[in-house]
Formats: structure tokens, C-alpha cells, sequence
């Protein structure tokens, strides 16, 4: 569910965003998801 709503703001944010930003928002995601897997592992 909560990767689901990440990938949406992805979506949203890398349309609304120029492509430099877009990347540091694409990482950003990516780190959120390894720290909400990581929240659950544990």
C-alpha cells in the first residue's frame, strides 16, 4: 500500500519536475521504500 502511494508520488512529482530534479526525487523515493522495508524487517 505505502509503495504504491510512493510510486504515485513519483509519477506526479517527476511530471510536475524539470528531469535534474527529477532524479534527486526518483532517489528520494528509493530511500524512503529501503527505510520503510527496513521499519518492517526489523
Amino acid at each position: 500500500m505505502i509503495v504504491l502511494i510512493l510510486l504515485l508520488l513519483l509519477l506526479g512529482g517527476g511530471g510536475l519536475l524539470s528531469s535534474g530534479l527529477q532524479i534527486l526525487w526518483i532517489l528520494l523515493v528509493i530511500g524512503l521504500i529501503l527505510w520503510v522495508l527496513g521499519f518492517f524487517v526489523r
